[in-house]
């Protein structure tokens, strides 16, 4: 049946979403993990459990949806460019949310978004150019990563704010934040809708299909429905939110379809958000 792969994956998205929001018991136990820990580990779990569980139960190929360590070193590499490129969008950021206009209205989301497809495309044209060149080593990149997850926990020492919810967001954003979204978004839906329809379409010459679309757009969903408060009486979805973060889910997508695998989105992605994530709880935001 054609679009079989997208019912499929908006099963797992929507079975996702319901176990949050609505099962009984669950919104309990959020509260208990965000207060405790600061981050919830249910949820990242079951992130990561789903996806897997329908690979396993359905006998995919788990290199096909990316989860491989053929190329894990040039990835790496791919991982490290992506998340230095996004530093200019994330400095971006910050300044529009001192002056009270980021993501959650929708003229910053607008200005966010486009600043990140132009950082896409030029990420892009380095990528697969000619002069490409990777970092010296396996071991610089290695160094460069834990030196880069260092900082905030560094700056934790220095102002005496090394609390354990300061290791619990580097450990959260790093595995689920990072390589928790990656497997699911653009490991297991992006991947889901590839093997449908294929990759028909090309940016610089890296290869993409509907799946880049369809997994950016559940990524973007997924930031649009942290509004949503149902027990709360509370059913606002942030659309201008969801437009950010479908481009963000753009520049990730394109990454892992470069590379091949989910390594190179997964480093980028997790490098972002637990550097300025634990930073922000550092200085207690």
């Amino acid at each position: 049946m054609r679009g079989r792969s997208i019912i499929e994956v908006l099963a797992v998205f929507s079975s996702f979403q319901m176990i949050i929001i609505l099962l009984p018991g669950v919104l309990g136990l959020l509260r208990w993990e965000q207060r405790v820990l600061g981050w919830s580990y249910f949820t990242g779990f079951l992130m990561v459990l789903l996806p897997l569980l329908v690979m396993v139960l359905q006998k995919r190929e788990f290199e096909f949806y990316g989860l491989t360590l053929r190329r894990w070193e040039t990835s790496l590499d791919v991982g490290l460019k992506g998340y230095l490129y996004l530093v200019a969008p994330q400095i971006l950021l910050t300044l529009l949310s001192s002056e009270g206009a980021a993501y959650r209205y929708m003229d910053g989301s607008l200005v966010l978004s486009v600043s990140m497809l132009v950082t896409l495309f030029l990420l892009l044209r380095r990528l697969t150019g000619a002069k490409y060149k990777p970092f010296s080593s396996t071991r610089t990149r290695l160094l460069v990563v834990a030196l880069l997850l260092a900082i905030p926990l560094l700056v934790g020492a220095v102002y005496g704010r090394l609390t354990s919810k300061v290791f619990s967001t580097i450990l959260w954003q790093l595995v689920f934040g990072g390589f928790g979204e990656e497997l699911f978004y653009r490991g297991y839906v992006q991947s889901a809708v590839n093997e449908e329809y294929g990759r028909p379409w090309s940016v610089e010459g890296v290869a993409f299909g509907p799946g880049l679309l369809v997994s950016s757009a559940l990524y973007g969903l997924d930031r649009a429905l942290n509004t949503v408060r149902p027990w709360q009486g509370v059913y606002r979805v942030s659309w201008s939110w969801g437009l950010f973060a479908f481009s963000v889910g753009v520049f990730y997508g394109f990454l892992r379809e470069h590379t091949g695998d989910i390594i190179g989105s997964g480093v980028a992605n997790g490098l972002v958000d637990s550097v300025g994530e634990t930073l922000n709880k550092v200085f207690g935001r």
